[in-house]
């Protein structure tokens, strides 16, 4: 549709809904709508329509375009509905996609309520999701990924009954004989209860019910309740101590004849006593028990000295900030637990008495737009920068839990009412942004760090904003759950947490794809966007806390995605004591750990704790950056210096997987000096939040030594022109493929606000032993979603199937094992991505520090990567390269690591070639080109072609005086030519890995048809082996492991017996052979099991999966030789090959020849600084020539 008839028919359908909400209906409904982000409307060519029995109503048609919004809108429906009519609201992709939230919903004859509701979604796909929030409240989402044009999401009422009773039991309905704060144990408590009816037909016998702690205590007689009117009841309550839940139900006589059922109940908390956020006695905190010791005297004494400060302010200035007057009054509420002092408590009453009238206050919900001239409907909101508005509900929270005692006595003393005063307040700055984050959509930061109000949309980082305002008002929401205050009927405390735990844990209310958590975090709690996370972290955990303290529920142990996610930095954190650099992340330690060992036990509090003194308390130089505020105060009443602290190692094993796969770390340890391997991994379809969101798929970061020598890009927006290729995909670890001529990552290069993965990987498997960790990663090609991937725009439509293996060597090397089917012949580019000693920072460098400091090698030969003249990156290239030494060096930071210099020794096999470039990482601020600088780090690229690839590739790191191992190529025999072994002598030490499709190969002593192989050799004696997904290893043609089915397995040789690990699917007979003459006894997952023995071999069946023991001596072997079945050849999974087009010589020629011609012509065309040079112009003809030659040669039919 043209533009102009598009505007027209916009503007024809806002006057005809303008004139509707003027002339009164018999029948009509009613809504708002909301649409918005970033200021505009989040709906693009779609419509909405209003249906009765599933037939569309002419008048109730909007061409959405995202030009507009609806607002306040009133549809006559007189003409097409009666009553046990359905009335269906239909929301229809045209060739966009969008999010609509619908609110105030309401059907209504001669102005009385109709029964309409429960509704029932009746949408036409699974890309398009109706979510039903409540009776009034509908959330509709158009998916752009998936929906075909004509696919609609919809909701549909129940048969329509104009005769009802629509019974209402508002907040105010339930009231007590007095003001709740004031209930004290022992009490015998007033309730009231009172029912209004807005409907048309009297209710002839409604009952109430009363509940406490959702137990049934009391239930009134029957009572009338006339159309119209109203009616109440009383009940007594004996309030013993502690908080108890007061509900209230309305049961009507006869729910078919009576309207909504979410407004028939009412819920108050009696609270019993303040505090009971993070403490309810100080002195049994731990800075009240080890008040003479360190840290705590040093933490006091700074609370001590600020106070001072504000004792003297003045904080009913108009002037005063809000979110400093909240954070003051917090620590005087502090310093009074503290020192027991009143005049503390005094001040920070005062502060909060005065909240409102500072610099800035509420959110302003006043109604703007003209339909008729900006087509803008809508609420206005004005709202200070999300970090503010978030930091003035949580700090004021805390400061009137803190005070509430002391200002309740005071007034109960003076005769004053600061209580109510501050809690008027506080509920009225809670359900504001409690009104803003259900439009989602439609509410943002403004201006970021600052107090100013503004007119503002969503900001690109909605999960920021969303997290940190929802999760502010969850905290407030818990110090005012017994509200019983002038704005009560805004909506209950209990009401607020109750949508906050739905939309963040089981379905988006405001329109994402997912739950709201789930956007950014996978089942596990992993989180994808770096730092990021900490700008709505802190706030995240401080409801965590609150909810805990509040209302008892601990989410960290009950809710496996916020448990794994708080317990992210103690599985993942590098051997500095910090998290690694990830996409826009930098090298952070988080103030907030202090808080959440109280959230653990066992294990994960003595982890937690760990972490607050390897990473907080000693504060390691060179790593240390990340916000402070939170946590800063809660510290000394949280955190216990003396409580259990020791790194996380279940079972004794310092690596880890998520138990979803969605990453894996391996380690040899929590040194400084261990070595280090995080191997990322994400099945889901996150939805990253901002535009340097990356995937990360199956690559992966490697400390050794204190330093992240193998290392991921970082940040890579806002990068100079020209330098394109160093984004995204060329600073992670994994593959470009070449498509067209051009390298395309396997991964996306950036992000957006709304991007999905589309090659998802996870983590098939691990297995870990004291010598050896393995864990293997995969993509899921066929679940392959060809997207836009290369840092150029292309994309890969073809699924390419790629294995990942690791290995980590005891505390010597890696191993990476790779294995590619294409399905076509293409050149595949591994990336190795490299790090430094230097410490990263987000400040600006000077201009001679902004590279990594170290030299690179290739075959020997030292490769010029950078030229600190011009400060530029330089291209570096070689032919038939294995070893690549990348040796860094710190002239800068001399105490991290201890060494001076650190190298990581790289092996590829087999040989390709080589380039060497730089990648980028951001440094600075956040204002685009104009106030940033670059970080180079240098890339190489091995390059090799094929339809089936792969690479064994050794990192080795060394520090300086150490001698670096011999690595060299093996030859393989058997197989059919794509295996390939290395071995690596490190003197003393010989490891020999050899990779197989599952063909009988031989390299050097080994023998097997596993996929990967290794085995250890310790002064020539084998020590162990590993083998993945085989069924038999020989070594020096002497059987060590034979197996029927297919097994993971590590084999471990001792003096005392043989240790075996193995992962199997199902039940197998294994083969295990060395030289011994008699055996003790054999377990199996430590019960003993039965075997036969021969002197050479031990033959037993196993379950599945487990633990493997051989202890020698005792019984005789038996006499009978046990057969040894033959090792054989297993098939190769492989995904379809792309059909190539067949041509002969004749047709490639005729099918060229115009090609050609149109190329010459083009390069003619071309301007001065693009034309081919007189070479290339001679080669084109005389290729020219020879085709016309061929093609007369070939026949008449050319001509």
């Amino acid at each position: 549709m043209p533009f102009s008839q598009r505007s027209a028919r916009m503007a024809g359908a806002m006057m005809l809904v303008f004139c509707m909400t003027c002339v009164s209906a018999e029948w009509s409904l009613r809504f708002t709508e909301r649409d918005t982000e970033e200021s505009k409307p989040y709906s693009k060519y779609t419509d909405l329509d209003v249906l009765v029995n599933g037939q569309k109503i002419p008048s109730a048609h909007w061409d959405i375009s995202g030009l507009y919004h609806l607002g306040d809108t009133t549809v006559d429906l007189s003409p097409y509905v009666k009553d046990g009519d359905t009335v269906s609201i239909r929301y229809t992709k045209e060739s966009g996609f969008g999010v609509m939230i619908l609110y105030d919903i309401g059907i209504l004859h001669d102005g009385a309520p109709v029964k309409f509701t429960a509704w029932e979604e009746t949408s036409s796909h699974p890309s398009a999701k109706a979510t039903i929030v409540s009776d009034t409240r509908i959330t509709m989402n158009l998916n752009k990924f998936g929906l075909p044009a004509g696919g609609y999401a919809e909701i549909t009422s129940q048969p329509l009954d104009s005769n009802i009773a629509e019974l209402v039991l508002p907040q105010s309905g339930l009231e007590f004989d007095k003001r709740i704060y004031l209930i004290e144990p022992g009490d015998d408590v007033g309730i009231s209860v009172k029912v209004g009816n807005k409907g048309t037909l009297t209710e002839p016998s409604a009952v109430i019910e009363l509940y406490a702690d959702d137990k049934l205590l009391k239930r009134s007689e029957k009572m009338q309740v006339p159309a119209g009117g109203t009616a109440s009841t009383t009940f007594k309550y004996k309030y013993q101590a502690g908080k108890v839940k007061i509900e209230a139900r309305v049961l009507p006589s006869d729910p078919l004849k009576e309207g909504r059922t979410d407004n028939n109940n009412a819920v108050k908390y009696i609270i019993g006593q303040h505090p009971y956020l993070y403490f309810t006695d100080f002195s049994k905190t731990p800075a009240a028990r080890h008040a003479n010791t360190q840290p705590y005297t040093s933490w006091m004494k700074e609370v001590s000295v600020y106070s001072g400060r504000y004792i003297n302010k003045d904080y009913s200035s108009p002037k005063q900030n809000e979110v400093l007057r909240c954070r003051e009054a917090k620590r005087l509420a502090l310093q009074y637990h503290i020192t027991g002092e009143e005049k503390y408590a005094k001040k920070a009453m005062e502060a909060l008495s005065n909240l409102g009238s500072g610099s800035w206050t509420y959110l302003d919900r006043s109604q703007e737009g003209d339909g008729q001239t900006d087509q803008n409907y809508g609420w206005s909101y004005q709202f200070p920068g999300y970090t503010d508005y978030s930091d003035l509900l949580i700090e004021c929270s805390h400061a009137y839990d803190w005070s509430a005692e002391y200002i309740k006595d005071h007034d109960k003393a003076q005769g004053t009412d600061n209580t109510m005063k501050i809690r008027d307040a506080l509920y009225r700055l809670t359900a504001d942004a409690f009104h803003a984050m259900q439009e989602g959509y439609a509410v943002d930061e403004g201006s970021r760090g600052t107090c100013c109000d503004q007119k503002i949309g969503m900001h690109g980082d909605q999960m920021a904003t969303r997290t940190s305002i929802t999760s502010a008002l969850g905290v407030a929401a818990t110090v005012l759950l017994d509200y019983d205050g002038r704005y009560q009927d805004e909506g209950s405390a209990h009401d607020m947490l109750s949508w906050i735990m739905r939309h963040y844990f089981n379905e988006s209310l405001t329109g994402e794809i997912k739950p709201h958590m789930s956007n950014d975090l996978t089942a596990d709690g992993l989180y994808e966007e770096g730092v990021y996370k900490s700008y709505w972290v802190a706030r995240f955990i401080s409801f965590i806390n609150a909810y805990y303290d509040a209302l008892g529920v601990n989410l960290a142990r009950e809710n496996r995605q916020v448990g794994g996610f708080l317990n992210e930095e103690i599985w993942a954190l590098a051997p500095t004591g910090a998290m690694p650099n990830r996409c826009a992340s930098w090298q952070n330690v988080w103030q907030f750990q202090y808080v959440t060992p109280r959230l653990f036990t066992g294990d994960e509090l003595a982890a937690h704790n760990w972490y607050v003194r390897e990473s907080l308390l000693e504060n390691k130089e060179g790593y240390r950056s990340g916000e402070s505020t939170y946590g800063y105060l809660e510290r000394m009443v949280t955190y216990d210096v003396n409580a259990p602290h020791r790194p996380y190692s279940p079972n004794g094993e310092a690596s880890r997987s998520s138990p979803r796969g969605s990453y894996t770390i391996l380690r040899s340890g929590h040194e400084e000096s261990d070595l280090w391997m995080w191997l990322y991994s994400v099945e889901e379809g996150i939805v990253g939040g901002h535009s340097a969101f990356q995937a990360h798929q199956l690559s992966f970061d490697i400390w050794a030594y204190g330093a992240n020598l193998i290392t991921d890009s970082g940040d890579p927006r806002w990068m100079k022109e020209g330098q394109a290729f160093a984004k995204g995909p060329a600073g992670h670890n994994f593959y470009l493929i070449e498509v067209d001529g051009k390298n395309v990552g396997l991964q996306r290069s950036m992000g957006s606000s709304s991007y999905r993965i589309g090659n998802p990987s996870v983590v098939n498997e691990v297995l870990y032993s004291e010598v050896l960790d393995f864990a293997e990663g995969s993509l899921l090609w066929d679940k392959w979603r060809p997207q836009s991937t290369s840092m150029y725009g292309d994309t890969l439509e073809d699924p390419i199937s790629v294995v990942r293996d690791v290995l980590l060597v005891e505390d010597d090397y890696f191993i990476v094992a790779d294995f590619l089917d294409s399905g076509v012949v293409r050149n595949h580019s591994m990336i190795i991505h490299f790090g430094g000693t230097e410490a990263e920072d987000r400040g600006t460098p000077k201009p001679d520090d902004n590279y990594v400091k170290g030299d690179l090698y290739m075959g020997g030969k030292k490769v010029r990567w950078y030229d600190e003249v011009r400060n530029v990156p330089v291209w570096g290239n070689a032919s038939g390269v294995t070893d690549i030494v990348w040796s860094s060096f710190s002239d800068t930071n001399k105490k991290k690591p201890d060494a001076d210099r650190v190298s990581m020794n790289v092996n590829v096999n087999p040989a390709g070639y080589a380039r060497t470039h730089a990648s980028i990482m951001h440094n600075g601020g956040y204002c685009g080109a104009t106030c940033h600088t670059e970080f180079y780090k240098p890339y190489a690229l091995i390059r090799q072609e094929g339809d089936l690839v792969r690479f064994i590739t050794v990192y080795y790191p060394t520090i300086e005086g150490e001698d670096r191992p011999e690595i060299t190529s093996v030859k393989v025999t058997g197989g059919d030519g794509n295996e390939h072994a290395t071995m690596i002598d490190a003197g003393g030490k010989i490891d020999l890995i050899a990779t197989s499709d599952g063909k009988v190969v031989t390299a050097g002593k080994l023998t097997t048809n596993a996929r990967l192989s290794f085995l250890r050799e310790v002064n020539d004696k084998l020590a162990y082996f590993f083998m993945r997904e085989g069924t038999g290893l020989k070594y020096d043609d002497r059987t060590l492991l034979q197996s029927e089915g297919k097994i993971t397995a590590t084999v471990i040789f001792g003096s005392q017996g043989i240790k075996a690990l193995i992962n199997a699917d199902e039940p197998t007979t294994l083969y295990i052979g060395e030289d011994y003459a008699s055996i003790g006894i054999v377990e199996f997952n430590g019960r003993p099991i039965s075997y036969e023995h021969d002197g050479r071999i031990v033959r037993a069946g196993i379950p599945g999966s487990g633990e493997l023991m051989i202890t020698f001596g005792g019984d005789k072997p038996a006499r009978e030789e046990i057969e040894v079945p033959k090792m054989k050849e297993m098939p190769r999974p492989v995904i379809p090959k792309k059909e190539v087009k067949q041509s002969t010589v004749k047709q490639t020629i005729a099918e060229e020849i115009p090609a050609i011609k149109e190329a010459i012509k083009k390069g003619i065309k071309r301007t001065a600084e693009e034309r081919p040079s007189p070479l290339t112009i001679m080669i084109a003809f005389i290729v020219l020539m020879l085709v016309l030659v061929l093609g007369f040669y070939f026949g008449k039919s050319f001509r």
